[in-house]
């Protein structure tokens, strides 16, 4: 699952996803297997860099164990 949050407070679904992208000023940073405002993976991400960092996990067919060791 993807989630996207307009903030780190993750109202809407404030439990871990698969891959979780997080506004902050303008910029998303990127977590796997994570809530809204965990460690990223990939941090202050343009909208369209942070598209082309999901679009990257897509193909890889990795597990959730794995996405979380994704570096």
């Amino acid at each position: 699952m993807v989630h996207v949050s307009g903030c780190a407070k993750g109202c809407a679904h404030p439990g871990a996803a698969d891959v979780t992208l997080t506004a902050r000023d303008g910029v998303y940073d990127v977590a796997l297997n994570a809530a809204p405002g965990g460690t990223p993976w990939r941090s202050s991400l343009t909208p369209s860099e942070a598209i082309n960092a999901v679009a990257s996990l897509s193909g890889a067919d990795l597990s959730v164990e794995e996405l979380s060791r994704v570096r």
